[in-house]
């Protein structure tokens, strides 16, 4: 897949509120007012992060809507079911952007099913999504962790 800028036509754009997880300080990004998603809790996708590139594993708010709570450098931290928060760049990227719960985003779907962005709104990122992985080699290797 070659690079992709945020505001390229084949884009699609959806602004989105940063929300607690339940009374704790921890933050993720609802993803319910964007439909249809075309994944599932568990999923691993791919997120870009401002343009860099991570992976992130779908899970669900408190209220069963599908979130991203967390994303990391690997496909397998991402699948990992406790990974140290010392590992997630979701954090990270939304304390260097000084957001805090309330604050919009922009979740960019650039390959619906697969390929993700994220970014601060008015922001303009050249995404550079990685290739759609082979379907046969993805379910071996979600069979063997």
């Amino acid at each position: 897949m070659s690079r992709i800028p945020s505001d390229h036509a084949t884009v699609t754009s959806h602004p989105l509120a940063i929300d607690q997880v339940g009374r704790t300080s921890r933050l993720q990004v609802p993803l319910d007012p964007v439909a249809p998603l075309e994944l599932t809790p568990g999923a691993v996708l791919s997120l870009s992060l401002s343009g860099t590139q991570r992976y992130a594993q779908l899970t669900q708010t408190l209220a069963g809507a599908p979130a991203l709570r967390s994303a990391f450098q690997t496909r397998r931290l991402a699948r990992v079911e406790e990974p140290t928060t010392e590992d997630n760049r979701l954090t990270d990227w939304i304390n260097g952007a000084d957001l805090v719960a309330g604050n919009r985003v922009v979740f960019d779907v650039l390959a619906a099913g697969h390929a993700y962005g994220l970014r601060v709104p008015g922001e303009r990122v050249v995404y550079d999504p990685p290739a759609r992985p082979d379907p046969d080699l993805s379910d071996i290797a979600e069979k063997f962790g």
